[in-house]
C-alpha cells in the first residue's frame, strides 16, 4: 500500500498487474508508466486490500507479444 502522502519524486511501486509505476510530486501527483503521464484526481481511497488512487487517463499494460494479447485468443 502506497499513501500519496509517503511518495517522493521518482518513486516506483509495482501496480497489481505487475507494471512498475513511476510517481512524480512536482506540481501535483502524477504516475508515469512508460512515459505516459497521468495525473491523480483523488488519492488514498480506502479499499479491502489497500487504496485506489483515481486517475485522469487509461493505463495500457506493458507489451502484451508471446500472448494472446489481452483479448481472450480471438
Amino acid at each position: 500500500t502506497v499513501l500519496s502522502t509517503d511518495l517522493t519524486n521518482g518513486q516506483t511501486a509495482t501496480s497489481l498487474e505487475g507494471t512498475d509505476l513511476t510517481f512524480g510530486v512536482n506540481g501535483g501527483v502524477t504516475v508515469d508508466p512508460d512515459d505516459e503521464a497521468a495525473s491523480v484526481v483523488t488519492a488514498d481511497v480506502p479499499v479491502e486490500n489497500g487504496v485506489v488512487h483515481v486517475i485522469d487517463t487509461v493505463l495500457q499494460p506493458g507489451d502484451q507479444s508471446g500472448s494472446n494479447g489481452g483479448n481472450g485468443g480471438s
